[in-house]
């Protein structure tokens, strides 16, 4: 049984690694010899999808069927958003590559095979590794060609923001009152406020925080370390008494009559609003599909960026504890232990994390050095945990890797320390170097690890691919709809709990699913039907929230 499990892997992997060399060659075709045939295979129309409310009984439903091409690239119009799009379908296939290689090593390793299997699987490895290299590569030509375009806006997104949270007029202004009542860590909190943020943004209004049980430096609040969102308004000046409980419903926000608004939030929330987060605001979605594989985490990150914005010696200070630990290159892990197991996530050990360390080492030393070259370069891993014995549980089982940590803020972090001014502080630093990081290994069960991911999307053209989370796969709770859209049809298999899906369809996401699956599960959003979807045959969708941020 093992033996024959084995080999239904073998096929799986052969299978999928032949698609994504596929996908490299057309692609390399392509952007080298600039082929007008294969760039018009990828720009065959499709229908656009339609709204939800409106899903199941529009005209274009019909059309979809009779489409001939199985790819879609309707909402892609240019060459350009193609590079970014196949090239990250490209990550995607080597990212579940590994994973089943690590799997079928764990089979291996468990059941004693031949030594011929493991010297099958060390070359897939090694093959992988030249693929995502070369598709490194690729990405960075692009990347180059759009620094300058993702900086402009960037700078330009985070003056539209300070903008909209400073009327010149308070009195006059629409307000957004955020009022978080419950317990709530410095993840979880930053999650809350940019929810808020996104919904006031989009609606005009300035925001007004709230924090009636922010654990962390109970004094001083959320302006011990950061500074305000507003320099015009201030939430003590509001009569909080009677104030209308903000609703919306899609693209719809039924209560813009009221000038002042709230949204109350006691534990997690679901505002079933287009103008949660993600989505993107229609004016930055033609520039930010340019360079980004997923635009709504962009906006995100730009979100974060503002929200945490830390006051100047607060800045000073996390300057210097970067330069004192910056070593390249570095790899950063996060493990939460203490609290955090007693119900949000389960126990995963350490060896788990240091697989992808040691991966991402080998790759980096593949690259820059050179295979069966005795070269010696520092491993050197960044470790935030609030656990005062794992790092000299890694030192022990990993003599080879130089950890770094640093002892006061782990010690800052136990659960009996960590909310007080100097707790805050570490696991901003946490973030912050972690953030600032040539790859991460982390569980997006944790709000950090899910915050860090967000900062690492306005530190390059696009990060997605530079962390792995060991659990779940990337959300935000309060999302917008996270959906993903078919690029091939499929034909789900007899049998089995798959859906069938067309080009074009759009899929509602259960984010339930392990990060870096080669299965997904999900919705199909034209037939409504519900079930498991490979993940090589559709791609992230990100949907346009109704208003423009720029003009």
């Amino acid at each position: 049984m093992a033996s024959r499990n084995y080999f239904k892997s073998l096929y799986t992997i052969f299978g999928m690694f032949t698609l994504v060399i596929i996908l490299f060659m057309l692609y390399s075709r392509r952007y080298l010899y600039s082929s007008v045939s294969v760039v018009q295979r990828f720009k065959s129309p499709l229908p656009q999808c339609p709204t939800i409310s409106s899903i199941k009984t529009t005209p274009e439903m019909q059309q979809t069927s009779t489409q001939q091409t199985n790819i879609v690239e309707s909402e892609i119009p240019e060459d350009v958003k193609l590079h970014v799009q196949l090239t990250n379908d490209i990550d995607t296939g080597i990212i579940a590559l590994r994973n089943i290689t690590f799997q079928m090593m764990e089979t291996i390793n468990s059941q004693n095979l031949s030594q011929d299997l493991n010297n099958l699987t060390d070359s897939m490895k090694i093959r992988l590794r030249a693929l995502e290299i070369a598709n490194k590569g690729l990405k960075s030509i692009q990347e180059k060609k759009f620094q300058k375009l993702m900086e402009n806006l960037s700078q330009k997104v985070q003056e539209a923001i300070k903008s909209s949270q400073n009327p010149t007029n308070c009195n006059g202004a629409r307000k957004l009152v955020c009022h978080v009542k419950h317990l709530c860590g410095f993840g979880c909190m930053s999650h809350h406020i940019a929810l808020c943020l996104s919904i006031a943004i989009g609606t005009k209004r300035t925001l007004m925080l709230k924090l009636d049980n922010f654990k962390y430096s109970r004094n001083e609040g959320w302006g011990s370390l950061f500074l305000p969102l507003s320099e015009t308004c201030d939430v003590s000046s509001l009569n909080l008494t009677n104030i209308a409980e903000w609703e919306g419903k899609g693209e719809l926000e039924l209560t813009k009559n009221e000038t002042v608004a709230k949204i109350t939030i006691n534990t997690a929330i679901n505002p079933n609003s287009k103008f949660a987060a993600n989505t993107l605001p229609r004016d930055l979605m033609e520039d930010v599909k340019k360079f980004h594989a997923y635009p709504a985490l962009w906006y995100i990150g730009q979100i974060m960026k503002y929200i945490l914005r830390s006051k100047s010696e607060i800045s000073n200070q996390l300057s210097q504890k970067l330069n004192s630990t910056k070593i390249y290159p570095l790899v950063g892990i996060q493990v939460r232990r203490t609290d955090k197991l007693v119900k949000e996530a389960k126990l995963i050990a350490l060896e788990k994390y240091m697989l992808y360390v040691k991966e991402w080492f080998d790759k980096y030393k593949m690259e820059n050095i050179g295979i069966n070259d005795d070269t010696k370069f520092v491993r050197s891993v960044y470790v935030a945990t609030d656990d005062d014995t794992l790092l000299d549980e890694a030192k022990k089982m990993y003599p080879d890797y130089n950890f770094i940590n640093d002892k006061s803020i782990t010690a800052a972090a136990s659960v009996k320390d960590r909310y007080s001014v100097d707790g805050l502080f570490g696991i901003l630093t946490d973030v912050y170097i972690l953030s600032h990081c040539d790859y991460v290994v982390c569980t997006f069960s944790s709000n950090v690890c899910r915050l860090v991911y967000e900062l690492m999307q306005t530190l390059h053209i696009d990060a997605t691919t530079r962390l792995h989370s060991l659990d779940k796969s990337y959300y935000f709770i309060g999302q917008w709809m996270h959906q993903h859209i078919a690029i091939y049809n499929y034909t789900k298999t007899a049998d089995t709990k798959e859906i069938s899906l067309k080009a074009g369809d759009h899929i509602g996401v259960d984010n339930r699913v392990e990060w870096g699956v080669t299965t997904w599960r999900g919705t199909n959003l034209r037939t409504w039907k519900t079930g498991i979807y490979p993940s090589y045959i559709a791609r992230e969708y990100t949907n346009e929230a109704p208003y423009d941020l720029l003009g």
